[in-house]
C-alpha cells in the first residue's frame, strides 16, 4: 500500500512540475516579446527625440510637428534638447534606454561623446536615426550635404554683393564652430564668397545659433566693422537675429543683405516684407522634416530593406519664390 501511495505521489508531482514549467516558459516568452517590441506590434511606437537646441526656430517647429503627429498616430513621442551639452544629452539617451523606446532620433551634440551611449541604445534593440551626422551606430542617417548648403549661401551672398557693391564691400560670416558638420557649411560659405565675389572682404567670423545670439553678435560686429553690408549665416536662427539688430539700429535695410538657411517662418516673413534677409535655403519645412523623420522611423520598425542615408533637398528661397513657402 505504501508503495502504491508513493507511486501516485510521484506521478502527481511530475504533472505539477510539468505544468509549472509549461506556464513559466510561456510567460517568459511573452515577457521577452513585450520587452523587445516596445508596444510596436500594433504600430503604436515609442519615439525618443534628442535634439541639441529647440530654441532654434527650425527645431522648435520640427519638435512641435513631431508631437502633433505623434498624437495623431497614437505614438508616444518625447522631445528633449540638451542646449548643446553632450553630458546632458548622454543622460537623456540613458533615460530613453531605460524607458525602452522603439526608436531614438538624435542630433548629437558631440558625435564622439555620444557614440558609446548610442551603441548601448542599439544593443538594447532600439532603432537609431542620426540627424545631420552619419554615426556608425545608427541604423539610418537623415543628412544634409553641408558644404553644398554653405556654397549655396555663399553664392547667393556673392551674387547680391556683385549686384549692389560691384567694387566690393565688407562681409561677416556667422558660423557655429562647435559642430563639425556646421563647420563644413561655414567653409562652403567662405569658399563660395571668395570665388564668386573676389572684391568682397570677409572682415569678421564668429559663432551664433539662435536669434538672441545672432542679434548680439551682429551688434558687436557692426561696432567693430561699421562698413559690413552683408551677413552670411549658417542658419535662420542667427540670421533672424542679424535682421533684428539692423532694424533696431534704424539703418536703411536696402543697403544690407542677410543670407541664411532653413526657410523658417521668421526668415520667410522678413523676405516677403523686403527686410534685410534676402535668401534662406530650404531643406524642407519643419513639418516635412518631422514627417520624413517619422517615415524613417516607421520604415526601420517594419522593414529590413531600406536606404541607410536619406538626404535633404537644397532650394534657395528668395523674394521671387517665397510665396511658394510662406503664404501670410
Amino acid at each position: 500500500m505504501k508503495k502504491i501511495i508513493a507511486i501516485l505521489l510521484t506521478v502527481i508531482m511530475a504533472f505539477g512540475l510539468a505544468a509549472c514549467n509549461d506556464g513559466s516558459s510561456i510567460e517568459g516568452a511573452d515577457t521577452k516579446k513585450e520587452s523587445s517590441s516596445g508596444g510596436s506590434s500594433d504600430g503604436k511606437y515609442s519615439i525618443g527625440v534628442a535634439f541639441q537646441d529647440i530654441t532654434n526656430p527650425l527645431f522648435a517647429g520640427v519638435s512641435e510637428n513631431m508631437q502633433a503627429m505623434g498624437k495623431e498616430k497614437g505614438w508616444d513621442v518625447t522631445v528633449l534638447d540638451c542646449q548643446g551639452n553632450a553630458s546632458t544629452q548622454i543622460s537623456q539617451v540613458e533615460n530613453y534606454i531605460e524607458k525602452a523606446v522603439d526608436v531614438l532620433i538624435i542630433y548629437p551634440a558631440d558625435v564622439a561623446a555620444l557614440a558609446s551611449i548610442c551603441k548601448q541604445a542599439s544593443d538594447a534593440g532600439i532603432k537609431v536615426i542620426s540627424w545631420d551626422e552619419n554615426m556608425e551606430c545608427a541604423d539610418m542617417a537623415y543628412l544634409v550635404e553641408n558644404y553644398a548648403v554653405g556654397q549655396a549661401i555663399g553664392e547667393e551672398t556673392a551674387k547680391w554683393v556683385n549686384e549692389n557693391y560691384p567694387d566690393g564691400c565688407e562681409v561677416a560670416v556667422i558660423d557655429y564652430a562647435t559642430l563639425p558638420v556646421i563647420v563644413e557649411r561655414a567653409n562652403g560659405i567662405v569658399d563660395a564668397i571668395k570665388e564668386k565675389a573676389p572684391n568682397a572682404e570677409i572682415v569678421a567670423q564668429d559663432s551664433a545659433l539662435n536669434a538672441a545670439e545672432g542679434m548680439t553678435l551682429a551688434e558687436n560686429m557692426l561696432q567693430a566693422h561699421k562698413d559690413i553690408k552683408a551677413f552670411a549665416c549658417i542658419g535662420d536662427g542667427s540670421g533672424v537675429g542679424v535682421n533684428e539688430a539692423l532694424k533696431a539700429a534704424g539703418v536703411n535695410l536696402d543697403e544690407y543683405g542677410v543670407f541664411c538657411c532653413d526657410a523658417t517662418e521668421e526668415a520667410c516673413t522678413a523676405i516677403s516684407k523686403g527686410e534685410a534677409i534676402r535668401m534662406s535655403i530650404n531643406l524642407g519645412t519643419a513639418k516635412e522634416m518631422a514627417e520624413k523623420a517619422f517615415e524613417c522611423a516607421e520604415t526601420l520598425m517594419t522593414s529590413d530593406s531600406y536606404e541607410k542615408e536619406v538626404y535633404k533637398t537644397i532650394t534657395p528661397v528668395t523674394a521671387d519664390n517665397v510665396g511658394d513657402y510662406y503664404s501670410k
